[in-house]
């Protein structure tokens, strides 16, 4: 049976904002927890499987720091009974490699459902802006 739409864009929301705050306090336990053993992950930098041993040890790393994030303009669709595909804009704020950064972006996710819990099964990012320097 399928929820109602905003009880489960409310669920979904909840979750990738416990994914962003996870992240943003280094808590791999917690980010590892709602990913998939591995996820697949599309970005700037390619596509990949992420294990949840090479995520923890990616967040270690002091590459990168978030300090603050938002997300805008959410979109929810439930695409079966235990699939759900989440996409919004995000901004962060914090450092890359020591220096200052800020950060947009447009990021999908899909979820599934396994047993009483979600996961994410599939993450992408692609950063704004056009590659081909149109506008």
């Amino acid at each position: 049976m399928q929820q109602p739409k905003d009880a489960l864009k409310q669920q979904i929301l909840a979750l990738e904002t416990q994914f962003w705050d996870a992240v943003q306090s280094r808590d791999s336990q917690t980010a590892a927890s709602l990913s998939d053993d591995p996820c697949i992950v599309v970005g700037s930098h390619g596509v990949g499987e992420i294990s949840h041993e090479v995520f923890s040890q990616m967040m270690k790393q002091d590459k990168w720091t978030i300090a603050g994030y938002s997300l805008k303009d959410v979109h929810v669709r439930q695409i079966s009974e235990d699939v759900v595909a989440v996409a919004y804009t995000v901004e962060e704020d914090g450092k890359l490699e020591g220096r200052d950064m800020k950060l947009k972006a447009y990021d999908c996710s899909v979820w599934k459902k396994v047993g009483e819990r979600w996961i994410c099964v599939v993450h992408t990012e692609t950063p704004h802006g056009d590659p081909l320097a149109r506008h």
